[in-house]
C-alpha cells in the first residue's frame, strides 16, 4: 500500500519557483498598466490626485480595514465548523499575512493555501480548513455577481451600455452556483472521480475525499451558511462606500449611479486569475466603465490608483504577521510521531 503525502506538505528539494500562469499574470498586469499609461494623459491624474484632502483619504483607509476584517468575519463561521479550536485571532492574523503575500510573494502555493496549511496542519485539518475558504470564495463570486446584476440593471435604466457585463456576470452566476452546489450531488462526484486521471484519484483519493465530506458539512449547517452569506452580501458593497469616499477626497463630481455601475463590475474583473492580483484589469475596467458615464479617463483612472494605493496600504500588516503562516509548519515539525 502506497504512502500518501500530505499536499501541504514541501517534497524534500523541491523548489517552489513561480510557474509559467505566475508569468502571465505578471505579463497581463504590465499590459493593462502599459495601456493606461499610453491612452490617459498622467499629469492629469498627477493634478487630480494632488487636490486630495487627508482626512477623506484615512477616512478610506479606515473603511478599507474595516472592509478586512468584516472579510475575516465573514470566513470565521465557516472555519469554526472545520476547526474549533482556531481562535478569531489566529484566523485574522493569517488572513491579513496571506494577504500581504498576494502582492508580495507570489507563490505556486497562493494566498488560500498558506491559510489552509497554516491553521490546518497543526492538528491535521488543511484540507478541512481548505473546504471553509472554498465555502468562502464561492459565496463571495454569488455575491459580487448579484451585485454585478443590479448594477447591470442600473445601467441599462440609464442607457448606459452595459450588455456585455450583464451577460459575462449571467455566465458567471450560473456557474458559480453550480460550483457551490453539485459537490452535493454524488452522481456529478462520481463523475469528476471518473473523469480524472487514474494515478491522480490514487494518489490523493484520501484528500480528495476529506475535502469533499468537509464541504458537504456545511448542508448541516445552514443557519452558519445563511450569517456568512448574509456577511458576504454586505461586505461586497463595502468597496462602493470606500470609492464614494475617494471621489469626495479629490472633489470630482462623479455620480452616485456611475459608481454603482463601475465597482462591481471592476471587482468581479479584479478576481479572474488573468492577472498579479487584480493590477491593471481592474483599472482598466474601472476606467472604461466610469467613461460610459462620461467621466474622464484621467479622473477615473485616479479614483481606480487611489483604490489600489488604499488596498497595498491595508495589506502592509500584514508582512508583521507572516511567521503566523510558519506557525503551522513548525508546529507540525515539533509534534510528536505517532
Amino acid at each position: 500500500m502506497s504512502e500518501q503525502t500530505d499536499p501541504s506538505e514541501p517534497v524534500p528539494g523541491a523548489r517552489f519557483a513561480p510557474g509559467w500562469g505566475i508569468w502571465l499574470q505578471v505579463a497581463s498586469s504590465a499590459a493593462c498598466v502599459a495601456l493606461l499609461a499610453w491612452i490617459v494623459d498622467l499629469r492629469s491624474v498627477i493634478e487630480v490626485l494632488s487636490r486630495a484632502e487627508p482626512v477623506l483619504l484615512a477616512a478610506g483607509v479606515i473603511l478599507a480595514f474595516a472592509d478586512r476584517f468584516l472579510m475575516v468575519g465573514k470566513w470565521y463561521p465557516l472555519l469554526h465548523v472545520q476547526s474549533p479550536n482556531t481562535s478569531v485571532s489566529a484566523a485574522v492574523r493569517c488572513y491579513f499575512a496571506a494577504t500581504f503575500t498576494n502582492y508580495m510573494l507570489p507563490s505556486s502555493l497562493g494566498p488560500d493555501a498558506l491559510r489552509a496549511a497554516a491553521l490546518g496542519r497543526p492538528d491535521g485539518k488543511a484540507m478541512e480548513v481548505g473546504a471553509s475558504i472554498a465555502a468562502e470564495r464561492l459565496l463571495g463570486m454569488v455575491a459580487n455577481i448579484l451585485l454585478v446584476l443590479v448594477s447591470a440593471f442600473v445601467a441599462l435604466q440609464l442607457a448606459v451600455p452595459a450588455g456585455a457585463a450583464l451577460g459575462l456576470a449571467g455566465v458567471l452566476f450560473v456557474g458559480t452556483v453550480l460550483a457551490t452546489t453539485l459537490p452535493f450531488s454524488k452522481r456529478f462526484r462520481r463523475l469528476v472521480r471518473d473523469a480524472l486521471p487514474e494515478r491522480l484519484v490514487t494518489k490523493y483519493e484520501g484528500f480528495i475525499n476529506r475535502f469533499v465530506y468537509a464541504y458537504m458539512a456545511y448542508k448541516n449547517v445552514p443557519r452558519t451558511v445563511i450569517k456568512a452569506a448574509a456577511l458576504t452580501m454586505f461586505e461586497v458593497c463595502v468597496p462602493l462606500a470606500i470609492a464614494y469616499v475617494l471621489v469626495q477626497a479629490v472633489s470630482l463630481a462623479i455620480p452616485l449611479e456611475a459608481l454603482i455601475v463601475a465597482i462591481p463590475v471592476a471587482q468581479l474583473v479584479a478576481k479572474v486569475p488573468i492577472s498579479f492580483a487584480g493590477l491593471g484589469t481592474h483599472e482598466v475596467a474601472l476606467t472604461s466603465m466610469l467613461a460610459a458615464f462620461g467621466v474622464e479617463p484621467a479622473s477615473a483612472l485616479a479614483i481606480a490608483a487611489l483604490m489600489r494605493a488604499t488596498d497595498v496600504i491595508i495589506a502592509i500588516p500584514g508582512a508583521f504577521l507572516l511567521r503566523d503562516l510558519a506557525v503551522g509548519f513548525q508546529r507540525q515539525a515539533e509534534a510528536p510521531a505517532p
